[in-house]
């Protein structure tokens, strides 16, 4: 039987092809389980910890030490191969139409017992396993669990780079008893604790505000003089039907090509000497070019693919530019009947990065700008980009010189009431504020600022009062302009 080379993975070393332990990875990989297995540890909890105390990856502490991630420990906890098994089929190299490599399907991978020495015992292995779905349960569990992020990873930090990631605030209310309403934020990924804190970059943007704002962005994106530059420039740039009928006769050429080279390969592979003593070299360096061949033709059939769909618009007399701008327009009413997950994968689509500004400006703008990357053609599901990248509508939106949105505008309590002392030396109560939004329509958590006991008396907002907080919600552009104070007779009147 032919060996298999394995990778290599922490706590291990490939030598002539078989996996050997290295002593001080293994140490470490030992105390990870054993942190992680003592009381009120979690994977973040070993990641901080091991940080804190000096731990190193590596022995010989090179410059290019990395600290501990929550991400490493997962990983480390979750692989079999401290216990014995291998899994293969965990890793591919395929890419997919935007040049990524494609995650594989987990039920695809194979597990097999190794002949390697293992750093754990099956049962100390599986205990940890037991205790990882038993948090990941709780984690699930806990208030609102179809959430997803929109934009993280999208929005990337002003001072690292990375993607920001999701982090919330639930405090507790220890007048009323439960929780206030949960706040959710984008933080850097890199300035968390559990990362290692490689950035000092501290600065939270609220969820709510930066998704509205993209949102609001991208509702209004076609009329924009970025957006129609580059679709012009696009438009310029398209091949004519004879151009694309000759570079669809060369792609037909190169296919049949590669495919004969593949099948000699074969050929050759079938006709080996398995006596001979360089039978495995060859083999393997045979199987490798199959390989490289089979990834060449599917990028081959691919971009014959994507030509044809050229060669049918501009037949049909269509330009890739209206069906972009076809979805634009009607992007809020898509929006609207999309869950969640649906509308993190169209987002992924259409938006390469998103850049926020370090300091929110005093008038409440928070994003830099938007990179916008449309595919001019899709797969068969209409979803995946199956286009040349180079056909790609692509342009940078600068959000500083565009009209602030309302989900900027959009202040806080402890803002309104600032606003109000500042311009009208008069101070309200959060209580009277919460009145006047539930009275307009204004969306807001359901027993937000609601008495706990329904006979007790609750003071209502005055009508001067009411009519100084209706000019302050205009101000920052939560109440429409025209609207005008209602009488309490009136909505009583209206109720019943």
């Amino acid at each position: 039987m032919r060996s298999v080379a394995i990778p290599p993975n922490y706590g291990y070393r490939s030598v002539d092809r078989e996996l050997t332990i290295d002593p001080y990875e293994a140490k470490i990989v030992r105390k990870i389980f054993d942190l992680y297995m003592t009381e009120d540890m979690g994977a973040t909890s070993v990641a901080v910890y091991l940080n804190e105390e000096g731990y190193l990856k590596k022995e010989d502490g090179g410059e290019n030490q990395r600290p501990f991630t929550y991400d490493f420990i997962v990983n480390v906890l979750d692989n079999p191969i401290y216990c014995g098994k291998l899994i293969f089929g965990r890793r591919t190299n395929k890419k997919g139409p935007d040049g990524k490599i494609l995650k594989p399907d987990p039920k695809h991978a194979v597990t097999a017992q190794g002949v390697h020495e293992t750093i754990l015992t099956e049962e100390e292995w599986n205990a940890v396993q037991e205790k990882r779905e038993l948090l990941s349960k709780k984690n699930y569990e806990l208030d609102d669990p179809d959430r997803i992020s929109l934009l993280s990873g999208l929005v990337k930090c002003p001072m690292c780079g990375s993607g920001m990631v999701h982090i919330k605030n639930k405090r507790i209310n220890r007048n009323h008893g439960g929780y206030y309403k949960t706040i959710h934020y984008y933080a850097c990924n890199n300035s968390r604790k559990s990362n290692g804190m490689t950035c000092t970059f501290r600065h939270t943007y609220n969820q709510e505000k930066i998704d509205g704002s993209v949102f609001e962005t991208i509702g209004r994106l076609t009329s924009t003089p970025e957006y129609k530059s580059a679709v012009t420039a696009n438009l310029q740039n398209q091949a004519t039907v004879e151009q694309l009928e000759e570079a669809l006769k060369q792609k037909r050429k190169e296919l049949r090509k590669e495919e004969l080279q593949n099948r000699k390969l074969g050929e050759q592979l079938d006709g080996l000497d398995v006596l001979a003593d360089d039978y495995e070299s060859v083999y393997d360096r045979i199987l490798r070019e199959i390989d490289e061949g089979y990834d060449r033709i599917e990028e081959t059939e691919r971009k014959i693919r994507s030509i044809m769909r050229k060669l049918e618009s501009l037949r049909q007399g269509v330009k890739a530019s209206e069906n972009i701008e076809k979805m634009l327009k009607h992007f809020t009413k898509l929006y609207q009947h999309m869950s969640c997950q649906e509308r993190r994968d169209m987002y992924r689509l259409f938006i390469d990065h998103i850049e926020v500004l370090p300091e929110t400006r005093k008038d409440g703008k928070m994003l830099k700008s938007i990179s916008f990357k449309f595919s001019t053609a899709y797969g068969e599901d209409g979803l995946t980009p199956e286009g040349d990248t180079e056909d790609d509508i692509c342009f940078t939106l600068d959000c500083t010189k565009q009209e602030l949105t309302k989900a900027e505008a959009k202040a806080t309590y402890a803002e309104l009431k600032k606003y109000i002392l500042d311009t009208y030396s008069t101070k309200v109560s959060s209580l009277y504020i919460a009145q006047i939004k539930r009275k307009y329509g204004i969306d807001m958590g359901a027993n937000y600022n609601l008495a706990a006991d329904p006979e007790k008396h609750v003071p209502t907002c005055p009508a001067a009062k009411e009519q100084i907080i209706i000019d302050a919600l205009k101000h920052f552009r939560m109440l429409d302009p025209s609207v005008e104070m209602v009488p309490n007779s009136e909505v009583v009147a209206n109720e019943g």
